[in-house]
């Protein structure tokens, strides 16, 4: 629905939900802001409160990867049929295996990940990047997504990614069960405080290869001193085998 700037096609102006009944009709363009708005308050990602966080049970499963995708388009409120927004949106999915062989692997597809959602800080030489480069969506201030007329996700969805499948969740549910338990998450190797100590290293701006754990735990001395660390996030997931995976 976007023009195209080389391009006489034009995008299309459609009416926000039911507002035809109203005094005053809304119609909006096909913006990234508008596509985020349809998802509005009530699509929410598989067992998740309004904020993303971890809630075990309900009609979809964090487990299932297609409850990823029916949780857009079934229930109460979807996203075939949005209240607010511009109407016409569609999802793109990301298909990917959570056991890979080459940490170098595993570190890339997490940092890719990390950076399409908005996540990521700093760059290659430890600078840090504006919020609104990836993910900005304020006039003047659109970040790449959003010139390529991709929206990005809602804040509950972009946290119940990252806490599922990017990161070693420390999320619990109301029985106190973790969600890093379900063992959903790739190894995450974005550079952190506390892989760096785990590493005996200074916090470089990114890692390679060898300074990847091969496992989530490790013991560090340092200057005569042991000091143990336990579920070190940048180590790979528990399920996985060593040298299985894509």
């Amino acid at each position: 629905m976007k023009p195209s700037p080389s391009q006489t096609l034009a995008a299309a102006a459609l009416e926000q939900g039911a507002t035809n009944a109203t005094s005053k009709p809304l119609f909006v363009m096909p913006t990234a802001v508008n596509a985020t708005n349809a998802f509005g308050t009530k699509i929410l990602p598989p067992e998740a409160d309004k904020g993303g966080k971890y809630v075990k049970g309900g009609l979809f499963s964090r487990s299932v990867p297609a409850d990823w995708y029916e949780a857009l388009y079934s229930g109460e409120s979807t996203l075939a049929n949005p209240a607010v927004g511009y109407p016409i949106t569609g999802t793109t999915q990301f298909v990917s295996g959570t056991c890979f062989a080459d940490p170098a692997v595993r570190n890339a597809l997490v940092t890719f990940l990390t950076t399409t959602l908005g996540n990521t800080k700093f760059d290659a030489t430890g600078a840090k990047i504006s919020a609104d480069m990836f993910t900005g969506v304020k006039t003047g201030k659109l970040g790449l997504r959003a010139q390529m007329g991709i929206a990005p996700l809602p804040k509950a969805w972009k946290v119940a990614v990252t806490e599922s499948f990017l990161v070693r969740s420390k999320q619990k549910d109301s029985a106190g069960n973790l969600l890093a338990d379900r063992n959903l998450y790739i190894q995450n190797g974005v550079p952190s405080k506390v892989l760096a100590k785990a590493l005996g290293k200074a916090l470089p701006a990114t890692f390679v290869t060898a300074d990847l754990p091969t496992t989530v735990n490790l013991s560090v001395t340092l200057a005569g001193k042991t000091k143990a660390y336990t579920n070190v996030e940048a180590g790979p997931n528990s399920a996985c085998t060593i040298g299985s995976g894509l």
